[in-house]
């Protein structure tokens, strides 16, 4: 999701595995 890539990119790298996990 585009949306979600946004919000992902706006997060601290430390919520990074939350990010790869909903990838």
């Amino acid at each position: 999701d585009l949306s979600f890539n946004n919000l992902t990119g706006k997060i601290p790298p430390q919520f990074s595995s939350l990010s790869n996990m909903k990838d």
